[in-house]
């Protein structure tokens, strides 16, 4: 219809699947720790200001993950450029998201803080309009692990000791050592060694852990697992005015803090990786993106994106 749809999301990953997508902080300038007293930074007489005006609607998603001073930030941006005091200038906001998923982050704070911090304590949330989405695409061919979900969410699903929750049987994997991590990958990645550069079996499959002491162990697996040479790269670490040094070099490689990878890896043609820094929103290239090795070099990785087929990144290391 020739109109204009501005699409962020709170996420890098959830932006990336917009289209011309970009993440909602970078897109209308969020200060990363808004209070009740922050203004909007978006000046008037930019070239944001008039996209913002000639904008039919604006698309959020993944909004419950977002503080809700993140959204009455924007919403003063907005009164100010469209001079016009209604929540948000007037301008049609459509918001999406689900609550059952990850509320915004409060750094030590209460159940009641994260409630407090959400975007339906807002200002304007008695103006939002509630459209229920009554189908689950991801999960349509499995609709009793989808009730389970539903269930799960809702608080209904019975529970047992310690609010614990019992999984089917036919969803778990008898724990009997190293051998049952074994029986998960095969079960993941069933015949891997003949899809190695299938990127359509590697999008499809992903196993995740809350701990990166067993992301490692199931990384180094899995490489054992896929054919070809390996390559290992490793970091090099130091300490700035370290003068007396205190701070050894095994000691730093030792270190493994959240959002890092660790000191070294190994890593073979075809292998899967995920990058965990923003290198190009504009190109899909965020915390969380999916890649396959293609080249492994001596200082560089050439790598595929695996949502988007016809994309390769080439990324030099240190």
């Amino acid at each position: 219809m020739g109109k204009i749809i501005i699409a962020v999301a709170t996420s890098g990953i959830a932006a990336t699947l917009l289209p011309s997508g970009r993440i909602a902080h970078s897109r209308f300038q969020i200060p990363l720790r808004p209070t009740a007293s922050t203004l909007g930074k978006i000046k008037k007489q930019t070239e944001l200001a008039d996209l913002i005006r000639r904008a039919s609607a604006i698309v959020w998603d993944e909004v419950p993950m977002a503080n809700r001073y993140a959204f009455e930030s924007v919403s003063k941006s907005f009164q100010d450029i469209m001079e016009n005091q209604i929540a948000f200038g007037r301008k049609t906001m459509v918001f999406g998201g689900d609550f059952r998923q990850m509320l915004p982050v409060v750094k030590r704070g209460s159940k009641a803080e994260q409630i407090a911090a959400s975007i339906s304590r807002s200002t304007f949330w008695n103006c939002v309009k509630i459209i229920h989405l009554q189908q689950n695409m991801r999960s349509a061919q499995h609709i009793e692990f989808l009730q389970f979900l539903l269930r799960v969410g809702d608080g209904l699903q019975h529970t047992i000791t310690r609010d614990f929750i019992k999984l089917s049987d036919s969803i778990i994997i008898p724990w009997e050592g190293e051998q049952s991590i074994h029986m998960m990958i095969d079960s993941v990645f069933p015949n891997m060694i003949n899809h190695v550069n299938d990127v359509n079996y590697m999008v499809d499959r992903a196993i995740i852990t809350p701990k990166n002491v067993d992301v490692d162990n199931i990384n180094q697996m899995l490489i054992l697992k896929f054919p070809g040479e390996e390559k290992e790269y490793t970091s090099w670490d130091s300490v700035e005015d370290d003068n007396h040094n205190l701070f050894q070099e095994e000691f730093l490689n030792s270190l493994s803090p959240s959002g890092l990878p660790p000191h070294k890896i190994i890593l073979k043609v075809g292998s899967p990786v995920m990058l965990l820094r923003n290198v190009a929103l504009e190109l899909g290239l965020c915390n969380g993106t999916r890649l396959i090795c293609r080249i492994l070099g001596r200082n560089f990785i050439d790598a595929q994106v695996l949502t988007r087929v016809p994309d390769s990144l080439y990324i030099e290391c240190p």
